[in-house]
């Protein structure tokens, strides 16, 4: 979200739906622009992310290096 954007959503009433709405959207799309820089970053390093429905982060080595029991991840 740019300045023009975050002027946007502050001079709308904060009590109306369209702020709540936007306001939402604005951070969804963070959330979902960080989590595409985590998992790059992760796998850049060797490293695969995969998001579990609860929005934690489970790293999994990957398959050339994995010596530790997959019960143990």
């Amino acid at each position: 979200m740019n300045a023009a954007e975050a002027y946007e959503l502050n001079a709308l009433p904060v009590t109306s739906f369209a702020f709540n709405e936007q306001l939402e959207g604005a951070v969804a799309e963070h959330r979902n622009k960080l989590k595409e820089v985590i998992v790059r970053r992760h796998i850049r390093f060797g490293l695969y992310v995969t998001h579990t429905a609860s929005h934690a982060c489970k790293v999994v080595l990957p398959r050339k290096s994995r010596r530790i029991p997959s019960h143990n991840l």
